[in-house]
């Protein structure tokens, strides 16, 4: 398998998650190089009963983790990267919409660095199930977020992620993506970002941040204390 592409997932299934999976497959890179690992932490049983068939639908593998009181990415995504069998691997997220040639492009970059892309944010829209001929139509309706964005695309060689796996002490909401920058640069990979070459759009919905101000307090300052090489 060349690529791996790890989604950490709770408790969004629906249109977005949909939207997301089916631009996975509408990529211009044949679809049997392509690995989807939709790795849930936490859902209500009624999402994951809905997750099923939705993986099934689009060709993807379930991982599901049922004892976790508070959402962590990292944990989601590691247990997503080591379950992965490519050669390559993208972190990535459930609301994102891909452009169809985005797979091949971070697929081109990946050796030679730590690929990164800066997000697309769509405005508030009817929840629907997009198709690739809708995809110009969105891209024209989006903006570029003004932070880089090192979030919904990460991708290098799987290995890189097994021996350098996302701090899971970030919990809830933020900085495991800035962190995860920091450590790759640090291990010597080139930081490649690929917004000029293609595009993903972020699906508006309402945001998480906030609703733990003393955790994201917590991330920002364990971040900044482990990128300054204290512990």
């Amino acid at each position: 398998m060349r690529l791996s592409v790890v989604l950490p997932h709770r408790d969004r299934a629906g249109p977005r998650l949909e939207s997301c999976l089916r631009s996975l497959r509408w990529q211009t890179l044949p679809s049997d190089e392509v690995e989807i690992v939709v790795s849930d932490l936490g859902s209500r049983p009624e999402v994951v009963a809905e997750l099923g068939p939705l993986a099934a639908r689009y060709g993807a593998r379930l991982l599901t983790q049922t004892d976790a009181d508070l959402w962590n990415r990292s944990r989601a995504l590691n247990l997503g990267l080591a379950a992965a069998t490519g050669e390559i691997a993208l972190a990535s997220d459930v609301d994102m919409i891909f452009r169809p040639d985005f797979l091949a492009v971070v697929l081109a970059e990946a050796d030679a660095g730590f690929v990164l892309c800066r997000a697309l944010d769509l405005p508030p829209l009817p929840p629907r199930r997009w198709q690739a001929a809708d995809y110009p139509w969105l891209e024209s309706r989006a903006s570029l977020r003004r932070a880089m964005g090192t979030g919904a695309c990460q991708a290098a060689p799987r290995a890189f992620f097994l021996t350098h796996p996302y701090d899971e002490g970030y919990r809830h909401w933020g900085f495991e993506d800035k962190d995860m920058v920091v450590r790759a640069r640090r291990a010597g990979l080139a930081l490649r970002f690929i917004h000029h070459r293609t595009s993903m759009l972020h699906q508006h919905h309402p945001r998480t941040k906030g609703e733990h101000p003393w955790l994201e307090r917590r991330n920002k300052l364990r971040f900044w204390t482990r990128r300054w090489g204290l512990r």
